[in-house]
């Protein structure tokens, strides 16, 4: 077997490389995206997107600004720059959009994993290529949610910190923060994604006293941002729906909400595959 040479001696991971070792997944993934786009022209407008599109709805047809508390601020507002583009309806232009993004998120991990193994020239394409044909992301870049955009934001965020050093430089590490601080505007769920990232960034510097004031100034507005956007009213609901099955039908604490759930927590023990629709059903009964 051949010895892999000191990291010194290996050629530089440059964005020319990274293009070449990333174009069959590039290739393949276009492929299926544009097949996709062709089979079914306009994107999936699901149970989530209704809310995604309200600010969007408020705009154009009341004619008045409208933020959906359950959601953050960034793609609402992206979403609202869909419907004036000709030719095409809205649905048509997002779906085509995030698949775009999606070729550009395989080439970011491309960039990630070329700095982060010590055989490029084999670990790019096949991990490249995985990311290409992955069903579940392919699915998502075609509904009308903020998943892509999420998934881009933090492979942008990742990438930038690329190669070992890359936040060496401030300017550098002012560009992280922002994009961090984009995550936690995209979804709540970005939260734990933009601690992990800060964290790991000022273990990386080993200076975090030392970072720019810009730096320091994106914290009270991942701060302001959680506080003034996205309910965390449906992390409850998800847990109780996914548990369903196992909670007890009497007993306190709770024991008049127990009794209140027992006909859905009985049907979800008898007929476990309907567990999905029995869940909203409840949840939908609960807010009446």
């Amino acid at each position: 077997m051949t010895a892999i040479p000191p990291e010194k001696d290996r050629p530089p991971f440059t964005l020319r490389r990274c293009f070449w070792l990333c174009l069959p997944a590039l290739i393949i993934g276009a492929i299926l995206r544009i097949s996709f786009l062709a089979a079914v022209p306009e994107g999936f407008y699901g149970s989530d997107s209704n809310s995604y599109f309200a600010t969007a709805h408020a705009i154009y047809l009341d004619h008045r600004f409208e933020m959906p508390a359950k959601r953050r601020y960034v793609y609402p507002l992206l979403l609202t720059a869909a419907p004036p583009i000709p030719f095409c309806n809205t649905v048509q232009v997002v779906a085509a959009v995030q698949h775009l993004a999606g070729l550009f998120i395989i080439f970011g991990i491309g960039w990630i994993t070329g700095h982060l193994v010590r055989r490029p020239t084999l670990w790019v394409p096949l991990v490249t290529t995985f990311a290409a044909i992955w069903p579940r992301t392919i699915y998502y870049e075609h509904e009308l949610i903020s998943e892509t955009l999420l998934l881009g934001a933090f492979i942008a965020t990742v990438a930038i910190a690329i190669p070992r050093q890359g936040l060496a430089g401030d300017r550098r590490l002012i560009w992280f923060c922002i994009l961090a601080l984009l995550i936690v505007a995209i979804k709540p769920a970005g939260r734990p994604l933009w601690l992990g990232l800060i964290l790991a960034a000022a273990i990386v510097t080993r200076r975090p006293l030392h970072w720019p004031k810009l730096c320091y100034a994106t914290l009270p507005l991942v701060i302001l941002v959680a506080l003034t956007s996205g309910k965390d009213s449906q992390g409850p609901w998800l847990f109780l729906s996914s548990a369903l099955p196992l909670v007890k039908t009497e007993g306190e604490p709770y024991a008049k909400e127990r009794a209140l759930i027992r006909p859905a927590i009985d049907s979800a023990r008898h007929r476990p595959a309907q567990l999905r629709l029995q869940s909203r059903a409840l949840q939908k009964d609960a807010h009446q």
